[in-house]
């Protein structure tokens, strides 16, 4: 943007001393694999074994450049930042299952191991975190009809960080 001198009405001055062009991008990529096995102990009851894999991939990136009088563009290095990561996440779960005629009851444990890697361009330091955790499962529902239920479920899942939270002050 220019404006006016209010001393020279037809010479124009830049509004701003630095004119900076900056361009973002991310990827992610995400994959699941997923296996389930039942074992019937009885007509009314049943052991599950369940097994995921789940991995989610980010790669982002942030250019920032200067641009002058000319048009000439300058790359600012202490402004640009490449940033690769990835979370793993397996998922084991043992669930006893009872299914009665007004009610179903799971109970269970999933055992869940965790791994974020990642690496910033222009850094030597990389991110190497691996976690274990054991969430119980509780699934509660009973049904006085067809129409009317009632259901209670307790679970967790981990969450990988977001960008922003990975980066460096």
């Amino acid at each position: 943007l220019y404006y006016n001198d209010s001393t020279s009405l037809t010479t124009p001055f830049l509004d701003s001393l630095v004119h900076r062009v900056v361009e973002r991008g991310n990827i992610s990529n995400s994959f699941r694999a997923s296996l389930t096995y039942v074992e019937p102990l009885n007509l009314v009851s049943q052991l599950e074994f369940n097994s995921q894999l789940i991995y989610r991939g980010y790669d982002n990136n942030a250019f920032t450049n200067n641009i002058d009088s000319l048009g000439h563009s300058t790359s600012i290095d202490s402004l640009t930042n490449v940033y690769h990561y990835s979370f793993t996440e397996e998922r084991i779960a043992l669930n006893y299952r009872l299914n009665k005629t007004n009610y179903n009851l799971s109970l269970g444990v999933t055992a869940i191991p965790t791994l974020l890697q990642g690496a910033r361009q222009g850094y030597a330091g990389t991110v190497d975190h691996s976690d274990f955790t054991l969430i119980p499962i509780f699934r509660y529902q009973y049904s006085w009809s067809r129409q009317e239920k009632f259901s209670i479920y307790y679970t967790g899942t981990p969450t990988e960080p977001t960008f922003n939270q990975l980066q460096p002050y």
